[in-house]
């Protein structure tokens, strides 16, 4: 496991950061040691982002019977959480292959500069294209689970913050374990 010593001192510094990420297999613990981290950084403006939630019927369901509420309560597998909490200068992690060409894929690390109400303001933190700035914007995504009797679709931004990271075969390699 690599650990972070003196984070509230560093969290901003995209070097200290890169390389450093607490591990955990599941992600409730992952949600929860990244809130705790960014409750101890006083210092920085929070900003919340609530998704867009709505019920694709195909004229098969009436919409009516899925309140708003109700739909914040769902985070199907492969969903993002309906509330983002960040502050400026925190790392996250890209949850989707956002633009492949620019090479922001899943699991790509970045680091809030703006936050702006339609898009974010980040800076790449690893790969061939870090320091370079990227404004992402929030994604549509569609639920597969075949479990609701609707299509589901979340409007949210595709990145959680990285403090912890979910540990995955993948990830393991890129932080050598």
């Amino acid at each position: 496991m690599i650990t972070f010593i003196d984070i509230i001192t560093n969290y901003y510094n995209s070097d200290y950061i890169k390389d450093r990420a607490i591990l955990t297999t599941k992600n409730i613990d992952v949600e929860d040691i990244n809130q705790q981290i960014l409750k101890k950084i006083l210092d920085a403006e929070k900003f919340e982002y609530f998704s867009a939630n709505l019920v694709e019927d195909n004229n098969q369901v009436d919409r009516r019977l899925y309140s708003t509420e109700f739909l914040y309560l769902l985070t199907p597998s492969g969903m993002l959480p309906y509330r983002l909490v960040l502050k400026k200068d925190v790392p996250v992690i890209l949850l989707y292959n956002f633009d492949p060409f620019k090479r922001l894929y899943n699991s790509t690390r970045l680091m809030i500069k703006n936050c702006y109400k339609l898009v974010l303001d980040t800076k790449i933190i690893t790969g061939v294209n870090k320091e370079k700035r990227i404004f992402i914007p929030r994604l549509r995504l569609t639920s597969a689970d075949s479990d609701f009797p609707f299509q589901f679709v979340r409007r949210q931004f595709p990145m959680r913050l990285s403090f912890a990271i979910k540990l995955t075969k993948h990830k393991a390699k890129e932080f050598q374990l």
